[in-house]
């Protein structure tokens, strides 16, 4: 039998041509016949050099296509960019933006997000959540937004992980993580501050503390009253355990104000102390208003100041407080109006 090969193709006898891997080389315009007969030798009718059905495989690297290499497929490349760093306010709902950018050579498709890890991170609505616009698929070089909101329950630190999972060239998954601080302030702790015509709550030494209606707010405000003591305290605990984690990390404030005023001749100075106590109700420090100093106005002020609250402090005892410095007379005349103590977290006193 006799084969024939032309221009890089091989014709067997039936016809048919197969490709030229076996000959070795990429055939051209340029190449001559070659004929070759049964006994595998082959009568040249050109160049000396002609090649023969024996010669090796060319590793000139060239394809069987006779194209050349394949061109580049290129991946994909998700990158999240935005603050790592979030923080909220416990019952609300804060919202923030991350931007998903493809940063590779071809669209990244089916985009997915991945599990938040904690609940207090969520895609409100699903992904892309409020206010996001990404879809399923992201062209190269394009970007779009993830909405990611942020509703803390209670105050403290929340870790969570912000990713998506995608393909285009490759499967692959882009993630960050995301620190949060979920804080915000108390309402007034203090029970009965406005003292509706009593002094239930209070413990009063000596028992003189009493109410009277104020003639300039006709409000009820409370008033040292006459003692033949010289001091006069009016005191209130307030049970701090129910926030002892956040306490104990030592960012936690207490804002602390009142309404105040002394007797028609400024004589009885008068002042608000908050001491912290730990869970054996040893004192831990002392906040004095005023910077410790006792207040001596004849009109009423407000005065409003933030207390350090020592870690490990489970009792916050606020104490109204009349110094009487005449000996004529057994009334101590401090005035006191709506005392507040709350609690913020986070602070940095620092």
């Amino acid at each position: 039998m006799s084969l024939l090969v032309v221009a890089g193709c091989t014709f067997g006898g039936d016809g048919s041509a197969s490709g030229s891997q076996g000959l070795g080389g990429t055939a051209d315009e340029d190449t001559e016949a070659t004929v070759t007969t049964s006994d595998g030798v082959g009568d040249d009718e050109g160049d000396d050099g002609g090649s023969t059905g024996d010669d090796p495989p060319d590793d000139s690297g060239a394809s069987s296509s006779g194209s050349g290499a394949d061109p580049k497929t290129g991946e994909a490349r998700l990158v999240l960019t935005g603050t790592m760093m979030l923080d909220g306010v416990v019952g609300e709902i804060s919202t923030f933006k991350f931007q998903l950018r493809n940063e590779g050579e071809v669209a990244a498709t089916n985009i997915e997000p991945l599990e938040l890890v904690d609940p207090a991170f969520v895609f409100e609505g699903g992904f892309p959540g409020e206010n996001g616009d990404c879809e399923s698929t992201l062209e190269a070089g394009a970007e779009c937004v993830v909405g990611l909101q942020f509703q803390p329950v209670m105050w403290g630190v929340y870790q969570g992980v912000l990713g998506v999972s995608y393909e285009g060239g490759v499967v692959a998954e882009e993630s960050v993580v995301i620190v949060a601080v979920g804080g915000g302030l108390t309402p007034n702790l203090v029970v009965n501050a406005g003292f509706d015509d009593s002094i239930d709550n209070w413990l009063p030494s000596p028992e003189t503390w009493t109410t009277v209606l104020d003639s300039a707010s006709e409000s009820s405000v409370v008033t040292a009253g006459s003692s033949s003591m010289w001091t006069f305290t009016l005191s209130q605990d307030i049970d701090l355990a129910a926030w002892s984690e956040s306490v104990d990390s030592g960012l936690v404030g207490a804002p602390v104000s009142v309404s105040h005023r002394a007797g028609s001749f400024a004589n009885d100075p008068h002042s608000l102390r908050v001491t912290f106590l730990d869970d054996r109700g040893d004192p831990i420090t002392m906040f004095d208003s005023n910077g410790g100093g006792a207040w001596n106005n004849v009109g009423w002020e407000a005065s409003a100041e933030m207390a350090q609250v020592p870690p490990e402090a489970r009792t916050a005892q606020i104490t109204l407080n009349c110094l009487r410095n005449i000996a004529a007379t057994n009334t101590c005349s401090g005035f006191f109006d709506n005392p507040s103590l709350q609690l913020q977290f986070p602070v940095d006193f620092e």
